[in-house]
């Protein structure tokens, strides 16, 4: 099969490709950056991203489009308006990208967007029967485009998958686990150890194997997923576990969590404080029935060989 994955240079891309290649697949991968080349793959140096001559050129004779590419991560604007670039990144190009695919006849897109879609954390697991409610900027985007993709898939017959994944974490995580893993490095006492919510997440390899699947599964067209690492943990238990793999003690302090809540909203900090302290659970059956998928990591892998393991290398030098 030939697959054209954007972002493939990005976190998540840097495992999904050698895992596409191990599977057999014809990979084409655009680049910012001339003369560049992966092997095994077809690079493609695109000179303007916005130049759809240059996309339908690249999307002859794909089968499917892997959507990685996009806006996230980002905690200060400093370069225009910040509901304007994610529109720009988010919306405009996903869906101008479909839309150049159905002339090009690709049949399948596979969009990766966000759990952030479903709405803030709360006390009930998400499940894809739940309507959408996004509350940040980043996750408003992605439900946009979501919708204006589904709509473009019902007109012209273009196959959508849609996946929700949660915090995703690996070797070489950017966000919100990049902050974690840097929080529990620290060789100072913690006030974390009282914090009992149940959270989902899923490692980088889990997600790479799942999209891996919805390129290829007949029943994953037209189908929108939640998916995870099967597991829930809470934030203490995610932080005892990786202290205790990188041989430290754990210094985790009981400090009550009405107290913890209480210092974040004197600091300003309620998104800090959802992403510390409360839960946010995904029911996935309506994932791994559909597609007979489970996770290849169990929680406890996938942490270690997030934090253990070396950081990927960009799989795109100069």
């Amino acid at each position: 099969m030939k697959i054209l994955l954007t972002g493939a240079n990005g976190f998540i891309g840097r495992h999904l490709v050698p895992l596409l290649q191990s599977q057999g697949h014809h990979l084409v991968l655009p680049v910012r950056h001339p003369g560049l080349t992966i092997a095994g793959a077809t690079t493609q140096y695109l000179n303007d991203f916005s130049d759809d001559s240059q996309w339908a050129m690249l999307l002859q004779d794909v089968d499917v489009i892997i959507h990685l590419a996009g806006r996230a991560h980002v905690m200060k604007e400093d370069c225009g308006d910040p509901s304007t670039l994610f529109q720009q990144a988010n919306v405009d190009f996903p869906l101008r990208l479909a839309k150049i695919a159905v002339s090009c006849q690709v049949k399948r897109l596979v969009f990766v967007s966000s759990i952030g879609v479903m709405g803030p954390a709360r006390t009930t697991p998400f499940s894809n029967r739940d309507l959408p409610a996004p509350a940040e900027l980043y996750a408003r985007s992605k439900w946009q485009a979501e919708q204006a993709l589904t709509t473009l898939s019902e007109q012209c017959g273009l196959e959508l998958v849609i996946v929700r994944p949660p915090l995703v974490y690996g070797p070489d995580a950017p966000g919100n686990f990049g902050r974690l893993l840097r929080l529990a490095k620290l060789p100072l006492p913690l006030p974390l150890g009282a914090v009992h919510n149940q959270r989902s997440f899923i490692s980088v390899q889990n997600l790479a194997d799942f999209l891996s699947r919805c390129a290829v599964h007949v029943q994953a067209a037209g189908q929108t997923f939640l998916i995870c690492d099967g597991q829930d943990i809470s934030t203490t238990q995610l932080l005892l576990t990786v202290r205790r793999l990188l041989g430290r003690p754990a210094w985790l302090l009981p400090v009550p969590t009405s107290w913890l809540r209480w210092i974040c909203q004197l600091l300003g900090a309620s998104a800090i404080q959802q992403k510390l302290l409360d839960s946010l659970q995904i029911d996935q059956r309506h994932t791994t029935e559909l597609l007979q998928w489970q996770p290849p990591l169990s929680v406890s892998e996938g942490l270690a060989q997030a934090v253990t393991s070396k950081a990927s290398a960009p799989l795109i030098k100069d």
